[in-house]
């Protein structure tokens, strides 16, 4: 030690001498202030035993934990670390200091410095910080985890270029601006008072701890950038509404947390059916009386629907093959389906606190495997009544040694048939003998084609056969007049019949989605009653063959195709569209006209346009609409159209008529309930001619002109100031409730005749609710 040269004799090292014995005092922002500090406030850390041992071991490892010291301010010897000297320590023998703990303190404040810029932890846990909004990336350029836990923050303003994990959790934090951590992947606001959610929040980030805020709502653009998310953690907030798409993004979620708050429906529409890493959903403790999301999930393994207000578990629960973990104690069930027997993962069933009187309470008590053995019974039970019935089915069931027959015993007490995932290439003969089927549902096979047999099954509804290995599809699958849904959705498909050899006049929901069509089937205009028309991910360059004919769909889904144009005959011929989905084509420019249209959602991404602004596309369909209609030419405002209004068919019924007879009766429905019907006009024969349009848009470009003349000024505030976006989210509200309804018509079979009276009287009551608000709209 007596040989040890001063430091300031180290001639390349000199610059740190001018750091010892003083303290830097915060002054402007990206400032340092050194100011001179007392010996006293140095000499007692120096004499502190502690201290200087963890200074040593500081040195030695690069970690310096300093917790419980009743510090009251950030010391001074830690941001002149490198001046300090201790005997028997060299300084070429120092770490540079890159885990800093000050947990359990005091510290008011934090000061700015820039000796520290190879730390890379940080932790102020558990003291009295107050602000903390600063630009810290010249300061720490290597910090990746920041904890500021249990503080008094209220505000909280920040950049730091490198921050990998930051936890502000337990403060009273009520938002967060300027928020810049582009590589953030862990954020931890917990109990503090946010109302919603931060704004623009990283793509990188995995995981969102907001437990215990004061959240109301999710809306789709909160995460709509957050693609990488795995772990979202919402429970013990205020949660009511999550808009309609809020989560479809979230392709590798593993983790949705939405407990304790006030949530009263999950459907399928709120979460998407694209989740295969979706491993636990955690509903408990909500409002809920629907819980309806059982597709795209197939590996979700918990569901937590614990103390809500459901009272039917559906019978699609079958979907969840790899479900381990099921919690619906404390609802309003009264019975459980059959189906969850056949879970061969499901080990855990919490069933208490339910009016189960169908179920007897040992058997409840018995634990999972008991429980799934008596629903696997019950099923069989009432499969055997069903075979009895037709001896010559028992026959060749029972003597049969194919795998049909395990497949076909479970339901052939049912209208129902759904054999999913089961490897099978085709349809055994013996599923046509089946012949008051209603529903069939062979998605996720081997299946490459559809024989002619199953013109056998004239009562089918639905059909679905998604995700097969489809090329080739008997003609007769399109000539059932029963048929309400199809689904072909996922195949090899590249040709469909002529629409000559077509007859599904009751269709209302058609999936061709990710096939092999390069153009749109000429038979989809004569479809009168279609309302859901799905052709995404396929080769198509046009839908021209759409606008031939007025339709009243109401959802067109052509998105990931070719296609390069539309026209303004989309408003004329879909006068009832609420969704419209363009996204991935090669748009270039889109028709203004659509800004009059009353769609509900208006998806545009992935296009090659420059005519509208990304800050616009996402602020949403309200947004992008209100762009369009004010880009529109005053001198061309396209006339008002009503909505096409076409009751449903008796299907049972009209099954037996002729097809005069229905286009009779479809016209005379058109003529009455159209406002912009003739005598002489029908629905599919006969669209609304032109010639019309272009005298009524000659007339108004007349009045237009004249008007514009004589006040112009009048004219330019009337237009510049309406501004139609409350209206718009009063009727996407309306919609929202609408289609509810409908789905629960349409779906639920448990209903009785005077349970659907009265909800028929509500769904009319909103219609009428939402057609004065659209009159408004219009108005405008």
């Amino acid at each position: 030690m007596k040989n040890r040269v001063p430091l300031k004799e180290q001639k390349p090292f000199a610059h740190l001498q001018q750091k010892q014995d003083i303290k830097e005092e915060k002054g402007p922002a990206n400032f340092v202030v050194p100011v001179q500090t007392t010996n006293k406030r140095k000499s007692n850390l120096l004499n502190n035993k502690a201290f200087v041992a963890a200074i040593k071991k500081a040195w030695q490892t690069g970690n310096l934990a300093l917790v419980h010291y009743d510090l009251q301010d950030f010391p001074d010897e830690i941001i002149n670390i490198d001046t300090i000297n201790l005997e028997g320590e060299e300084w070429w023998q120092k770490c540079p200091l890159t885990k800093l703990d000050l947990t359990n303190n005091n510290i008011q404040e934090i000061p700015l410095y820039d000796t520290l810029q190879e730390l890379s932890v940080l932790r102020l846990g558990n003291n009295k910080l107050s602000r903390f909004h600063f630009d810290l990336t010249k300061q720490f350029q290597n910090l990746k985890s920041l904890t500021l836990q249990n503080n008094q923050l209220v505000e909280f303003s920040c950049r730091l270029d490198s921050i990998v994990e930051l936890n502000l959790a337990d403060n009273k934090i009520t938002g967060i601006d300027n928020l810049y951590f582009p590589n953030l992947e862990i954020l931890d606001i917990t109990n503090n008072q946010f109302s919603q959610l931060p704004s623009y929040l990283p793509p990188l980030i995995k995981k969102i701890s907001a437990i215990g805020n004061k959240i109301q709502a999710i809306k789709q653009s909160d995460l709509i950038e957050c693609k990488k998310l795995e772990d979202l953690q919402l429970s013990k907030n205020q949660i009511s509404f999550i808009e309609e798409g809020a989560f479809y993004n979230l392709f590798q979620l593993r983790i949705l947390d939405l407990k304790e708050n006030k949530l009263k429906y999950f459907t399928q529409e709120l979460l998407g059916n694209n989740h295969d890493c979706l491993d636990s959903i955690q509903l408990s403790f909500n409002q809920l009386d629907i819980y309806n999301c059982y597709e795209g999930i197939q590996n979700l393994s918990v569901l937590l629907l614990n103390n809500n207000k459901i009272k039917e578990l559906h019978k699609e629960i079958i979907n969840l093959k790899n479900l381990k973990t099921l919690d619906i104690s404390n609802n309003d069930l009264g019975d459980l389906p059959s189906q969850l027997g056949f879970l061969n993962q499901l080990v855990r069933i919490q069933l208490e606190g339910n009016p189960l009187k169908c179920i007897r309470s040992n058997i409840r008590s018995a634990g999972a495997l008991q429980l799934k053995k008596y629903l696997q019974q019950r099923t069989d039970d009432a499969a055997k009544l069903e075979v009895q019935a037709d001896p010559k089915l028992k026959q060749q069931l029972y003597q049969s040694n194919n795998i049909w027959e395990e497949y076909l015993r479970n339901f052939l007490h049912k209208d129902e048939l759904a054999i999913r995932q089961k490897n099978i290439n085709q349809i055994d003969n013996c599923v046509f003998r089946l012949t008051n089927l209603i529903i069939i549902d062979f998605s996720q096979n081997n299946i490459e084609n559809i024989p002619d047999q199953i013109q056998q099954l004239k009562n089918l509804k639905k059909v679905n056969f998604n995700e097969n290995k489809i090329t080739q599809i008997s003609i007769h699958l399109f000539n059932l007049p029963d048929l309400v849904e199809l689904e072909l959705r996922q195949n090899k498909i590249q040709f469909l019949p002529q629409r000559e050899q077509v007859y599904i006049p009751n269709l209302i929901h058609l999936d061709l989605g990710k096939n092999l069509l390069s153009n749109i089937p000429n038979f989809i205009p004569d479809l009168p009653r279609l309302r859901r028309l799905l052709l995404a991910y396929n080769q198509i360059d046009s839908i021209e063959i759409l606008l031939q004919k007025e339709s009243i769909l109401e959802v067109l889904d052509i998105s990931n195709n070719s296609i390069d144009q539309l026209n303004d005959e989309i408003y004329f011929k879909m006068p009832n569209l609420q969704h419209l989905n363009l996204q991935n084509n090669n748009m270039r420019t889109f028709p203004t006209i659509l800004g009059f249209m009353s769609l509900k959602t208006l998806q545009i991404d992935g296009n090659p346009t420059k005519l509208i602004s990304r800050q616009i596309i996402d602020k949403g369909t309200v947004h992008i609409l209100d762009y369009l209609a004010k880009k529109h030419p005053l001198n061309q405002i396209p006339p008002k159209i009503q909505p096409i209004i076409i009751e449903d068919a008796i299907i049972n019924n009209q099954s037996q008529m002729s097809q005069q007879q229905q286009q009779s009766i479809k016209q005379k429905q058109v003529n009455q309930n159209s406002k912009q019907s003739t005598s002489s006009q029908m629905l599919v024969e006969e669209p609304r001619q032109q010639r019309q349009y272009e005298q009524q848009q000659q007339y108004q470009q007349q009045q237009q002109q004249q008007i514009i003349q004589e006040q112009p000024q009048q004219q330019y505030q009337q237009k510049q100031y309406v501004d139609v976006g409350q209206l718009r989210i009063e009727f996407q509200n309306l919609e929202l409730k609408i289609k509810q309804m409908e789905r629960e018509l349409n779906e639920n079979f448990s209903l009785n005749k005077f349970q659907i009276q009265e909800k028929r009287k509500v769904l009319q009551t909103l219609m009428l609710q939402r057609s004065a608000i659209l009159q408004q709209i219009n108005s405008y």
